[in-house]
């Protein structure tokens, strides 16, 4: 019995995980941690963006054609007066659910 002692022993003596390392390689690292803060930031915004979204990606409306950036269009709108913002973070959920 004490070979299955000392291999359970060998199992409990392993070194830190895949994650821990990661973790660590990007705290040592300011371009990683840049990184993944961004990549952070990117999936927060594709999974809160009915929550984030100002107006209807695909409504077009007259009046606002080729507004330039202000408080109610927070990237202007395009040639048919949509909102570019909500269509940019609408836009970032359909590679997330593709990937």
């Amino acid at each position: 019995m004490t070979g299955v002692e000392a291999i359970r022993g060998e199992a409990r003596e392993r070194g830190p995980g895949v994650f821990r390392t990661v973790v660590r390689q990007l705290y040592r690292n300011r371009l990683g941690m840049l990184g993944a803060v961004l990549v952070g930031l990117v999936f927060a915004s594709a999974i809160f963006a009915p929550l984030i979204i100002t107006h209807d990606p695909t409504r077009i409306m007259v009046g606002p054609r080729l507004a330039g950036p202000s408080l109610d269009f927070l990237l202007g709108t395009d040639q048919l007066g949509r909102d570019t913002f909500s269509r940019v973070i609408m836009g970032g959920r359909i590679p997330l659910l593709v990937a």
